[in-house]
């Protein structure tokens, strides 16, 4: 499928120059980022259909293509269920990258879901860091603990960029705002 996605796409390149000879550079920049966004996506939903969201989450990373991120991350908001610790330590990173778009509807996503976050593990982040050590040989707890602490540093980073989100106005402002009176409310 995604062979011959590309070979109509390069068909295509034909388009790139004007009757006159000379390169259409508009259409050509355009459609690479076009062409370049559907494969990204494509990829991802390859990951995605073997239900593998670990998988999705480190390939977004890789790409680091806020619109292919920002377009998941909505998916990944509606089933909210299903995000657990460890894919949160995945997920925050993503988000706080999604920050330093100049993208509305980029930003509001990442604030959306990072108050899902915060919500949902906020209080088991701050609690588990906050707790005393176990006495004795405890993996399970190890591995919370460090988990907690990933999120805790990229949570950290968040907290850094809600003040000029704040100073943007409209819904992202708002928003950003309501992250910042959640954050304090767990810590």
């Amino acid at each position: 499928m995604l062979t011959g996605l590309m070979d109509n796409h390069w068909k295509a390149c034909t388009d790139w120059v004007n009757p006159n000879g000379k390169p259409n550079l508009q259409f050509s920049i355009s459609y690479i980022v076009l062409f370049l966004y559907t494969t990204n996506k494509l990829v991802v939903f390859g990951r995605w259909e073997r239900n593998d969201v670990t998988e999705v989450i480190n390939t977004m990373a890789k790409m680091a293509d806020h619109a292919v991120i920002a377009d998941i991350v909505s998916i990944i908001m509606e089933k909210i269920d299903m995000v657990t610790l460890d894919l949160c330590t995945s997920l925050l990173p993503l988000l706080s990258d999604l920050l330093q778009s100049e993208m509305d509807r980029h930003l509001s996503i990442s604030v959306e879901m990072l108050l899902n976050l915060v919500r949902v593990f906020g209080s088991v982040i701050f609690s588990t860091l906050s707790a005393k050590p176990s006495v004795g040989v405890d993996i399970e707890a190890e591995n919370r603990l460090e988990r907690c602490n990933l999120c805790f540093i990229e949570l950290e980073k968040v907290k850094r960029f809600l003040p000029s989100l704040m100073r943007r106005g409209g819904s992202i402002a708002k928003s950003a705002h309501e992250l910042n009176l959640v954050l304090q409310d767990v810590s």
